[in-house]
């Protein structure tokens, strides 16, 4: 543990930060989320696939030219809330009747009912652990080529699919919901640690 400034670099990732940090691997952090009790502020980096489209979303005669690219990003929300909870607190808080009642999510399944943790076979067979997430604040997000190149997003920004709405919530503002792979999970800063992945 190093209470020091340190400055911690990982895949995208360079920053100096001033709290004490973790190294665990998955397997630890998997623990640790098993063993919340109750809502946690934490904030998460991430780098995922992002899932750019194969064809621009203003002309589909033009082609992506950015093959396997990188999203980086740095999120502030909250860990072992329930969704349906959030959404009534919302409807609350904006003066209308909470009674809003979730839907089966159409894949993966809680472990030891927890409300954090998900683990899913895909249709090849494929074992993948998930976690559920509720963003608060977007605090950074970039891209980076198949090198760790940062791109220029206004050079992607056709290729990026635009995020949907739920329209079942019946809430002015929306309550976002994300489910993450856990290795797409690359620190994660809660407890008063960064808890960084080796």
């Amino acid at each position: 543990m190093t209470e020091t400034k340190t400055v911690v670099k990982s895949k995208g990732f360079d920053f100096e930060t001033i709290k004490p940090i973790v190294r665990i691997n998955r397997n630890e952090l998997i623990g640790k989320l098993y063993g919340l009790k109750g809502s946690e502020i934490v904030t998460i980096h991430t780098n995922t696939d992002a899932r750019l489209r194969k064809t621009s979303k203003y002309d589909k005669t033009v082609k992506n030219p950015y093959p396997n690219v990188r999203k980086c990003s740095k999120v502030n929300g909250l860990f072992d809330v329930s969704y349906e909870n959030c959404v009534n607190n919302q409807l609350a808080r904006e003066g209308k009747e909470a009674e809003f009642k979730a839907e089966k999510p159409q894949w993966g399944e809680s472990v030891n009912d927890s409300k954090t943790v998900v683990h899913h076979v895909n249709k090849d067979g494929e074992y993948g652990q998930y976690f559920n997430f509720n963003p608060r604040n977007h605090l950074e997000t970039y891209y980076v080529d198949e090198n760790g190149e940062k791109l220029d997003k206004a050079d992607i920004e056709a290729f990026i699919s635009d995020k949907k709405k739920s329209s079942r919530q019946g809430t002015d503002n929306e309550i976002i919901w994300r489910r993450y792979k856990i290795d797409s999970l690359i620190m994660a800063s809660m407890q008063g640690k960064l808890f960084v992945i080796i």
